[in-house]
């Protein structure tokens, strides 16, 4: 497998530089702030099958909990 440089472009496809992108996941995360994709396999599998990784799922969840006030206020 190709290891990534810190310094080239993010092979996600964001345009940022790598450290500034996925370089910054943490190993460490709380349970309370991400749902790992492991515990929902009904929510991952179909994500999965579109070419989603785990991580990618974790942050689309970590963001509908940041947003979902703003959601059900509106």
């Amino acid at each position: 497998m190709k290891t990534v440089g810190r310094n080239t472009m993010c092979p996600c496809g964001s345009g940022k530089k790598y450290k500034r992108c996925c370089g910054m996941q943490t190993v460490e995360s709380s349970p309370t702030t991400i749902i790992p994709s492991t515990v929902i396999p009904s929510l991952y599998q179909p994500l999965a099958a579109h070419g989603f990784p785990p991580w990618q799922v974790d942050e689309m969840i970590r963001f509908a909990r940041q947003t979902r006030r703003a959601w059900l206020s509106s």
